[in-house]
């Protein structure tokens, strides 16, 4: 409910209770309550009319907050519970009469604007959720008196579904609402996998966990969690609360719990410290058993809005948004697969010049790309058959100056594109899946199936990322390194007089002190040393020499070589200024660079 009505209804109170000079003879202890001159009210009645005002605020809070949790028709509610309460605050205070005539009809049509609206949604919402979250009935009313009050009522058992971790678990599988809730009633009858459920769901979230991989053999579950990127083993559980899990979470995201075999897909919510999660579940019957995936996701998760943000220096982003402001060529993000292609590409073309120039962007409608502003988005059908050159020829015609296709691009695409390029200033954006930026050039060859000397004139540039671990900046510990350790990092001595590191295990000289200090787990990453992740970036500007490599002689090797010569610095090098300022550690660059 909008709280400025609320505010202005009391402010109408409020006048009345003090806008009247004669109110000190009407509030005389010897006077019975009654309109004073001007239909003022006396102190009683005011009381009367705050109370059933408060009752008003405080249920028709509730009932918004209800309403729009249960995913009902906010929209029609709010009126239904706010003009009843108006007509009848209205009524009450202008309709004359003597101080009777106020309990007797005046007090009982506003009480009666409050329950009867109120009355009406409670009965329209119960009818969607489960009979233990029904409110105002009778088994409600003795639950809350059995545990809210003192009034020597026996307190209630805890139903078994109950116990566990505090985590609130909401179908969402189904294709209506009224499925959804025979589904969490059956899941709630398998108490033991759906306190499982919970459970695991509130370790993924107390671990920062983007997945929770359980893995079924023939002796137990393996249950693993990915945190920043990473595979951490959690504990494993014995097959029969595991088997309960699975069963009451495919309930939930309303997926056939018998079929341990064939791949399944589906979701379910689940609420926990104020966070919403939407948990994808899938599974897929593998050699030793099944293995299910949970993915927790957050609809409003932070989102990324400039590549500095996203940890790329500032001479890079300069060039990369100058390289950006061409009017003909091909641009191409790289990564590896679940190293920020998407983020990377959304924000920076999310960064350049989208409000002087046209852009659109051509998408497979099972596949969208996140939305940015000033993009057109245009969709085609994969599954029927379509490819971005299905759309491409009517959308040209509209003369953009640039064209987003991040999905994989075809050879036939690619003519296409090739064709416009030759004819008209034309931008095209691209993506491709590769280690580092040389790579992505020759995987573009292997792609679109075309010869070098037509490739290499479309480039502008390529841009790729890799996401790497942040070092945790309650444990990361200081380390001296030598001289000679700077130099073979390419570090000048004299720049860096201390490195980054790991928290370490107490050596073998350490004080009892050092050793007590160093067996507390780190309360901010949990003893993970590494919390959050930023990115490494290679740009690569596609020069002269660099195109004549690639028509010459197209190899990696090659290619990687012209590019450091014209000054194009590699993951390496990018990497080791992270390091150099003691964001992450020289293991976990290490470790990246080995993907």
């Amino acid at each position: 409910m909008p709280r400025i009505l609320i505010v202005f209804l009391g402010a109408a109170t409020a006048s009345l209770l003090f806008a009247d000079p004669a109110l000190a003879q009407e509030t005389a202890p010897a006077a019975p309550p009654q309109r004073g001159e001007g239909w003022y009210f006396g102190v009683t009645q005011i009381i009367f009319v705050l109370i059933v005002f408060w009752m008003w605020v405080k249920t028709t809070d509730w009932a918004s907050y209800d309403c729009q949790t249960l995913g009902l028709e906010h929209a029609k509610w709010s009126p239904v519970l706010f003009f009843p309460f108006l007509f009848g605050f209205v009524l009450t205070l202008f309709i004359p009469g003597p101080w009777w005539l106020f309990f007797l009809v005046n007090l009982p049509i506003l009480i009666l604007c409050v329950a009867v609206p109120l009355t009406l949604y409670i009965k329209h919402r119960n009818l969607y959720v489960t009979v233990d979250e029904r409110v105002m009935t009778p088994d409600h009313i003795r639950h809350v008196l059995a545990t809210r009050t003192k009034m020597g009522v026996k307190a209630e058992k805890e139903k078994p579904y109950q116990a566990g971790a505090p985590v609130e678990l909401r179908a969402m599988g189904a294709a209506d609402e009224s499925q959804n809730q025979a589904n969490i009633i059956v899941a709630r009858q398998n108490a033991e996998g759906y306190v499982a459920t919970k459970n695991v769901i509130a370790q993924a979230a107390e671990k920062r966990a983007e997945k929770v991989m359980l893995d079924y053999t023939p002796q137990d579950v393996k249950v693993r969690f990915l945190i920043d990127g990473v595979w951490h083993d959690g504990e494993a559980m014995e097959r029969a609360p595991g088997d309960a899990l699975l069963e009451a979470a495919k309930k939930i995201a309303n997926l056939d719990e018998k079929d341990r075999r064939n791949k399944q897909e589906g979701k379910f919510g689940a609420n926990y410290k104020d966070l919403k999660y939407v948990c994808l579940l899938s599974s897929q019957g593998v050699k030793t058993g099944e293995r299910a995936i949970v993915h927790l996701t957050l609809p409003k998760e932070k989102k990324f809005k400039t590549l500095e943000e996203l940890g790329m220096r500032e001479k890079m982003r300069e060039k990369t948004l100058q390289l950006m402001l061409s009017k003909k060529g091909l641009i191409v993000f790289s990564s590896l697969p679940g190293g920020g292609l998407t983020t990377t590409s959304t924000v920076a073309i999310g960064s350049t010049d989208r409000l002087l120039r046209d852009f659109i962007s051509v998408e497979d409608v099972k596949n969208r790309e996140p939305e940015v502003e000033n993009v057109e988005p245009h969709t085609y059908d994969a599954s029927q058959g379509e490819k971005p050159v299905t759309r491409l020829p009517s959308l040209i015609r509209r003369e953009p100056d640039c064209v987003v296709i991040m999905d994989p691009v075809e050879k036939e695409t690619f003519d296409f594109m090739s064709q416009q390029l030759a004819k008209d200033d034309l931008l095209f954006f691209t993506s491709v899946r590769a280690k580092e930026a040389p790579e992505a050039i020759l995987r573009l060859l292997a792609t679109y199936k075309v010869a070098p000397k037509d490739l290499a004139p479309l480039l502008v540039f390529v841009l790729n990322t890799r996401l790497i671990r942040k070092l945790c900046p309650k444990c990361k510990e200081p380390f001296q390194p030598s001289p000679e350790f700077l130099q073979k990092l390419g570090i000048p001595p004299e720049r860096v007089t201390e490195l980054y590191r790991e928290r370490q295990p107490p050596g073998p000289d350490a004080t009892e002190r050092e050793k007590k200090e160093k067996s507390i787990p780190c309360t901010k990453c949990g003893d993970l040393r590494y919390f959050g992740r930023t990115a490494i970036f290679e740009l690569l500007e596609v020069n002269d020499q660099v195109r004549e490599a690639i028509v010459k002689q197209p190899k990696l090797e090659v290619l990687k070589k012209v590019a450091r010569a014209a000054g194009n610095r590699g993951l390496q090098e990018e990497g080791i200024l992270l390091v150099a300022q003691g964001v992450t550690s020289l293991e976990e660059l290490q470790r990246v660079l080995k993907q």
